[in-house]
């Protein structure tokens, strides 16, 4: 297994971008970053993407993971793309947090050089209120480095709760924009995230990550 520091190939897209202090990223609604700190390779991505509240903790994946490999091959190992996200997860069993959702759609396939994203996104009241699921994988040593960093920073250190009984391990936050469950599952990364009022518990959540696990190949 290689361990090297995380350096992006020769013609591959820059991470992030230099021109500022890493310091000074500053975000806005559902953790979503203002420019001109977002970064490079990620200005593509889809918004929904974007709006799933992951983008901060991915650029803080980054910064963590970059000149640094934390040997995550063991969590994560190379994964096939999944052709969906939203057959994880039925819109009825969202209901139970977010009732009248509109049962689910695709909302994203990313794919950087180490790793891919597949989202899902579950939403009620004109998209004022949502659930996301998103499924991540690596495709290289540097994907699992940079995925264990996400796992180890995602909800912020102060708003983590670690829990048992979902995946190989998880971890459930709450802060003022949004509750969400990062786990660790086969090999894959799983983010579920909800902006509902009122904020689901872990006890509701934990049941949702729990059966989109289950339906993991």
């Amino acid at each position: 297994m290689s361990c090297a520091p995380i350096v992006p190939e020769s013609g591959s897209p820059t991470i992030w971008s230099t021109q500022q202090p890493k310091t000074q990223a500053s975000y806005g609604h559902h953790g979503q970053l203002t420019p001109p700190l977002v970064p490079f390779t990620l200005q593509t991505m889809s918004m929904d993407w974007w709006s799933s509240g992951r983008a901060a903790s991915l650029v803080i994946a980054v910064m963590l993971g970059f000149g640094a490999s934390a040997c995550s091959e063991e969590d994560f190992p190379p994964k096939e793309p999944l052709a969906a996200v939203c057959p994880l997860l039925k819109g009825e069993e969202v209901a139970a947090v977010l009732p009248n959702n509109d049962g689910g759609r695709e909302s994203g396939q990313e794919n950087l050089p180490s790793l891919w994203v597949r989202s899902c996104s579950y939403v009620a009241w004109g998209e004022l209120q949502a659930v996301h699921l998103a499924i991540d994988g690596a495709l290289n040593d540097d994907g699992a480095d940079l995925l264990k960093d996400w796992y180890d920073s995602m909800g912020g250190s102060e708003n983590r709760e670690e829990i048992s009984g979902v995946g190989d391990e998880a971890v459930f936050w709450d802060d003022s924009l949004e509750v969400g469950m990062i786990a660790k599952a086969n090999g894959y990364l799983v983010i579920l995230t909800a902006t509902v009022e009122p904020p689901p518990t872990k006890a509701a959540l934990a049941p949702l990550a729990s059966k989109a696990i289950s339906r993991l190949p």
